[in-house]
């Protein structure tokens, strides 16, 4: 029998009085692509978190790859790329820097990371097209290259599950499928990929997991013609056509 790589039972989340999510329940098989859709404030990024033990759940069961997330400790199989995050510090460091800190979790303190660490590092950032960039310094990229420095750094760990909140935000349409490759190529090597987005777009995923109020509306293979009608704006880039922003 295979072990999901995450679920949730009856899952309840509060913050404050208010109730985010209701009795949550939902599946996350090992490999392949799942996307969570909805609008703001419809529950996504919550879910995501309390799946990681970010926050705390009200009520209900959490696990990751057949273990109670209270219990869990295998954290290097975990690769995570939060909302909003950036790759800048304000302490000055390069492309491969940044990468190279993913490897820290998963290492000893006394083993240094060695020639591995750093052909994981040219591997993750091969995996994001930025392979030319690992000399540079991350302050000087694009808000959509420093999001997939963070990709590579969530990668270079060689994690079975691979989480990421929207993942997408600033990046426009015309550069989505280099996202959805980059997205397709993870899945391809083995991972499990989870995502949270406004909409589907370019992706291709196996399922997608669609959310409202704080509930799970939909459940099962996406649908690629629904445009749906809370997507209220784009993520625009202002990157030159034919590449990353």
């Amino acid at each position: 029998m295979t072990v999901d790589a995450a679920a949730v039972r009856g899952l309840t989340v509060t913050y404050g009085r208010r109730r985010v999510l209701h009795a949550v329940d939902a599946r996350f098989p090992a490999g392949g692509v799942s996307v969570l859709l909805g609008p703001n404030g419809s529950g996504k990024s919550t879910l995501v978190k309390a799946m990681l033990g970010l926050v705390p759940a009200a009520a209900g069961e959490v696990s990751l790859f057949g273990t109670p997330v209270s219990r869990f400790r295998d954290w290097h199989r975990i690769g995570y790329v939060p909302q909003r995050s950036t790759a800048t510090t304000g302490v000055p460091a390069t492309v491969a820097e940044v990468v190279r800190s993913g490897l820290l979790a998963g290492a000893p303190w006394w083993r240094p990371l060695g020639r591995s660490g750093g052909a994981a590092v040219t591997a993750a950032l091969a995996e994001v097209g930025l392979a030319d960039r690992a000399a540079d310094s991350v302050a000087a990229l694009s808000g959509g290259q420093q999001q997939r420095v963070l990709i590579a750094r969530a990668l270079a760990g060689r994690p079975d599950l691979l989480v990421m909140d929207e993942p997408m935000a600033g990046v426009d349409f015309n550069h989505q499928e280099d996202f959805a490759a980059t997205v397709a190529a993870v899945a391809a090597a083995g991972r499990t990929v989870v995502l949270v987005a406004h909409e589907l777009g370019a992706l291709r995923a196996d399922r997608a997991l669609v959310m409202c109020a704080g509930e799970v509306m939909h459940d099962g293979p996406p649908l690629p013609d629904h445009v749906p009608s809370w997507h209220g704006h784009h993520h625009v880039s202002s990157a030159p056509p034919g590449a990353w922003p």
